[in-house]
């Protein structure tokens, strides 16, 4: 009888699910679907982390580590970014040549990327000290960075359409083929750190090919003079803001092997990739945020936005605050004894992304107003910042106070974000309380660099720790099982009743 009650509970329960899954409408549908396959995304790489950092010297997970940096920065070059910034404008501006567009920036970011190999050949003693790796791993990141552009443009129209199975099954196939070659890879050679590289650059441009030609074959008029304008017109001004974002990634990397050695950066770059293991839930949030905010800000709904905004805030303060809790086993679980003395990264690091959610607000402003001037210099100076502290503060405290200077970085971003916002909000009549709420943002702020404090205590003492984890995950799971639904539900109704008066 007992077996017979839970069963039928359990079946009332998934049809209760199923119930309100159906009648989300599709946007949400497929951002929830971005949002499991983001994770998913990330699971695998968490996944597999122990494992390279078990199989790898530090001094080689360095050289991954130093790779990776400079290849996001190549990718600016050679890409403009393309595959993001103008992209979904040019979705509405082309919406019944969308395919020809992106077979158009396809043949654009090809001849950028062979430019960029002939300079480099010309220059190459110049680029090898400057990446301080040999010219054949240089010319395989230019080619990988097209690869992973074309990835990108397929998954951001597959995005942009709902197009969720798509985009999950390339995403996904990426993420484990090349986890999987490169385990294979390192566990068969003394070359480690240059065979995970190479695994990961071969099957990427393997996929690259196929979906490039799937595009081909989707697009016509591939050199249309129009569509390569109006990509650079909207892309170029926005390239001091992506880099100055990119800089904030791989400066602090670039600088510890530069100052310290590889090893140190690879001890680093891990802590800090795991930190970042998180950050899929912020870019999975914005994936769905950023289109709802801009149609609150058109039909003048601040109340809503203020909701909306205050809870996105708060929850990624639970998770980070639960993550920073965790830090010392997971870096243990993760990297064991070579990479446990970089704990310490892990608290800075998280609330450096929580000011980089509360940045996010502002730009959102920024950009439905097109105020990119304030959005590039508060973006550059940031980066300057960072950079510059960077180099103060490693040779004269070690590598991990790369995390502190990462943290005065981004309270300077959301800082000068936050008056341009708030500039921006009175020029166009627009409740700055409401849209942006800055002195919420100030109050959350101040949390964050008190947790990060406790955090430093509380690493010394575990047992305690343990305690507040535990209370931690009660309150989040009762909140997801009990709360979320009932609100769900009264947002599904509402949104039920507006149709019908509609």
């Amino acid at each position: 009888m007992i077996w017979l009650y839970l069963n039928t509970k359990d079946v009332w329960i998934v049809r209760k699910v199923k119930d309100i899954y159906n009648r989300l409408p599709l946007p949400l549908r497929a951002s929830i679907w971005f949002f499991f396959g983001a994770a998913l995304e990330k699971g695998i790489a968490f996944i597999i982390l122990p494992v390279f950092s078990r199989l790898l010297s530090t001094e080689q997970y360095g050289l991954v580590t130093l790779y990776n940096s400079w290849l996001q920065i190549v990718c600016i070059f050679t890409t403009l970014n393309l595959q993001y910034g103008s992209l979904g404008t040019a979705q509405i501006k082309f919406e019944k040549e969308k395919y020809s567009y992106s077979v158009s920036i396809q043949m654009l970011v090809m001849l950028i990327c062979f430019i960029a190999l002939f300079v480099v050949r010309i220059f190459s003693s110049f680029f090898q000290d400057l990446f301080k790796m040999p010219l054949y791993l240089i010319n395989i990141m230019i080619i990988e960075s097209w690869a992973i552009f074309v990835i990108g443009l397929w998954n951001g129209n597959k995005r942009f359409e709902y197009n969720y199975r798509s985009f999950i099954f390339v995403t996904l196939t990426v993420s484990i083929v090349t986890s999987v070659l490169g385990v294979i890879g390192v566990m068969n050679t003394k070359c480690k750190a240059e065979v995970k590289l190479f695994t990961t650059f071969g099957f990427e441009l393997v996929m690259a090919i196929f979906l490039f030609v799937k595009i081909l074959k989707r697009g016509t008029y591939a050199l249309k003079k129009v569509y390569w304008e109006f990509a650079l017109k909207n892309n170029i001004p926005l390239m001091p803001y992506y880099f100055s974002k990119i800089i904030f990634n791989t400066s602090d990397k670039i600088i510890i092997a530069k100052i310290v050695g590889n090893d140190k950066a690879g001890i680093y770059g891990l802590v800090y990739m795991l930190a970042y293991a998180i950050d899929f839930i912020r870019t999975a949030i914005n994936n769905a945020y950023g289109p709802w905010f801009y149609s609150q800000i058109k039909c003048r709904c601040g109340e809503k936005a203020r909701a909306v905004n205050r809870s996105i805030i708060c929850v990624l303060l639970y998770i980070y605050f639960v993550f920073i809790m965790l830090g010392p086993e997971l870096v243990w679980i993760i990297g064991g004894i070579n990479y446990y003395e970089a704990r310490w990264i892990i608290p800075f690091v998280s609330i450096s992304l929580l000011f980089l959610t509360m940045a996010d607000f502002a730009c959102y402003i920024e950009f439905y107003f097109e105020k990119k001037l304030g959005l590039a210099f508060f973006t550059v100076i940031s980066a300057l910042v960072n950079v510059i502290l960077n180099y103060i503060c490693i040779p004269c405290f070690g590598y991990m106070v790369a995390s502190v200077t990462t943290l005065i970085s981004y309270m300077v971003l959301w800082g000068g974000l936050a008056l341009c916002a708030t500039i921006t909000c009175k020029e166009n009549k627009l409740s700055q309380q409401k849209y942006l709420d800055v002195s919420f943002q100030i109050k959350i702020g101040f949390v964050g660099i008190v947790l990060i404090i406790i955090s430093v205590i509380l690493y010394t003492v575990k047992y305690i720790r343990y305690v507040i984890i535990i209370v931690s995950l009660i309150v989040g799971l009762i909140y997801v099982v009990k709360v979320m639904p009932n609100k769900l539900n009264q947002v599904l109704e509402n949104n039920n009743k507006k149709s019908t008066i509609s």
